[in-house]
């Protein structure tokens, strides 16, 4: 759990410290159409402005996976 003033560089620091990139999900549905990449821009930004909300879900990709 994280409060909603956390920025999201630090957010992907501790779920991602080796890297990777953040995917969120507002509408409930796993589809992959649903799933939006928070770009480099967006790091700046808090849980909060981004829109991640209760029932968001957050899919973290390792560096690996990008292959």
């Amino acid at each position: 759990v994280f409060p909603c003033s956390t920025k999201l560089s630090d957010l992907h620091r501790a779920l991602a410290p080796a890297g990777g990139i953040i995917l969120k999900n507002d509408s409930g549905h796993k589809e992959a159409k649903n799933w939006e990449v928070l770009l480099e821009e967006h790091m700046k930004e808090t849980i909060k402005t981004i829109g991640l909300t209760d029932g968001c879900s957050v899919l973290i990709l390792d560096s690996h996976d990008q292959r």
